[in-house]
């Protein structure tokens, strides 16, 4: 039943975005370097009970996609969660950002079992405006495929070493030099 509820509920998300992906201010980031206001307006940054966790990506007004893994190893209290969007810096002022509290949390494939492919939504307890600095990120559609060397980010507030990013995984995380 649960499983039935998650992905009624993740179809719905999907379908509710009207726009995404677009960064209106468009700048870009390579090799690390920090990124300016409104690159990546998408991204969401998760913390609990005031400290920061991890990262996610705003797909819609009210939702925000994030490894479930993040919210299993902190808190799976919803209350003890709060999203912060169009924030530049973990550090300092963040003149475009809007925080938000968590009302529920969704854990999709519903599994106890912790994998690298389970996901987590969050819905917010109020949904966001969109401006320059907050906007949805865009979700592949069921019958996208991905070839070897499709390009892609990696966005978030990670260590950055050699002009690798380091990500701090329980698991073994193996760079590839296809992407």
């Amino acid at each position: 039943m649960a499983v039935g509820i998650s992905l009624c509920v993740l179809a719905a998300l999907v379908l509710t975005v009207r726009a995404c992906g677009q960064a209106p201010l468009s700048p870009s980031v390579l090799q690390g370097d920090s990124a300016q206001e409104g690159s990546w307006p998408w991204q969401a940054s998760l913390h609990v009970n005031g400290q920061y966790s991890c990262g996610g990506s705003l797909i819609n007004s009210d939702w925000v996609l994030t490894s479930a893994a993040c919210l299993i190893w902190s808190s799976t209290n919803a209350s003890l969660w709060t999203v912060y969007l169009g924030r530049q810096t973990q550090l300092g002022m963040n003149p475009h950002e809007v925080t938000r509290g968590v009302q529920t949390i969704i854990f999709y494939p519903f599994t106890f079992d912790i994998t690298p492919n389970n996901i987590a939504l969050l819905k917010l307890r109020n949904p966001v405006n969109f401006t320059d600095y907050i906007q949805p990120i865009c979700l592949a559609d069921t019958n996208s495929s991905f070839h070897r060397c499709t390009s892609c980010w990696l966005t978030g507030w990670g260590n950055m070493t050699d002009g690798k990013c380091k990500l701090c995984f329980p698991w073994n995380h193996r760079e590839s030099s296809g992407v």
